[in-house]
């Protein structure tokens, strides 16, 4: 999953491009064929495709784009472990929310821009 932030779009594009490359390489590269017929692979490029619209120029100093339609920040709509914020859910947090249960994942990524770092579920920082 990439793109929550819609600002952030390099995660996007990389996905974007996993696909076109497991798509042209299917039943021609032996590793990628093999990969596709012996596991289930789940690809979002965009959780929030109405704020990369929103983005009409890179700018490093504003964030046109990060929240959805709504002006909700996507990556802080979810169910929190730690503290529950009283904000209405939104339609794309819902939507995940829901592939999220109707699958089994055994590994994921949420793929976000601007930063080096590794996040782990519980992370936020409570011992």
């Amino acid at each position: 999953m990439a793109n929550m932030h819609g600002d952030e779009t390099v995660g996007r594009e990389l996905l974007l491009h996993l696909i076109d490359y497991l798509v042209t390489r299917h039943g021609k590269d032996l590793e990628v064929t093999s990969l596709i017929n012996s596991t289930w692979i789940h690809i979002m490029p965009s959780m929030n495709p109405d704020g990369f619209e929103a983005v009409r120029k890179p700018d490093c100093y504003s964030s046109n784009g990060r929240e959805n339609y709504n002006q909700y920040e996507l990556n802080r709509n979810f169910l929190d472990a730690f503290e529950y914020h009283n904000v209405p859910r939104q339609p794309e947090t819902l939507a995940v929310m829901k592939w999220l249960k109707s699958e089994t994942f055994v590994l994921s990524a949420n793929l976000h821009g601007g930063a080096l770092v590794a996040s782990y579920p519980f992370d936020n920082g409570v011992p």
